[in-house]
């Protein structure tokens, strides 16, 4: 996420993680990427799981949307969702995500997800297929 987007719009954050069926035959591994769209001036926000909007999803969060978290305080707002999936045991996987105001240290917001109790770490942004190559280093 670049400091560019931060403050101009619409921020998009990536998780992904490998899910695990020892019920299946076969491939018994597959991913799954988490994907939060948060637009810093609407507010609004959505989530989508592999390319797909999660319903339900959209809505908004913002500086003054914060809703009671599951320990009682009001600092950010606590997102959770049951994604149903063939690929898990169980059918489906529990998905939290948490949006927290941190002004001082990482920008306006701080992102994490969670998929059934573990936190997920952020995949970092793929290169700009628009930017141009760096220049060569000068000898």
């Amino acid at each position: 996420m670049s400091l560019f987007s931060r403050h101009t719009g619409t921020v998009a954050t990536s998780w992904r993680t490998s899910l695990t069926n020892p019920q299946k035959t076969g491939r018994r591994e597959t991913s799954m990427t988490v994907t939060f769209r948060h637009n810093i001036i609407s507010a609004s926000r959505q989530v989508l799981v592999d390319g797909v909007v999660l319903p339900g999803s959209r809505g908004k969060t913002g500086f003054f949307r914060l809703s009671p978290q599951s320990d009682g305080s009001r600092v950010g707002d606590e997102l959770l969702f049951e994604v149903p999936r063939d690929d898990v045991a169980s059918g489906k996987v529990d998905l939290k995500i948490l949006v927290k105001p941190n002004i001082l240290s990482t920008g306006l917001y701080e992102y994490k997800c969670f998929v059934d109790g573990v936190e997920l770490r952020e995949v970092p942004p793929a290169p700009s297929a628009s930017a141009p190559p760096p220049p060569p280093f000068p000898f």
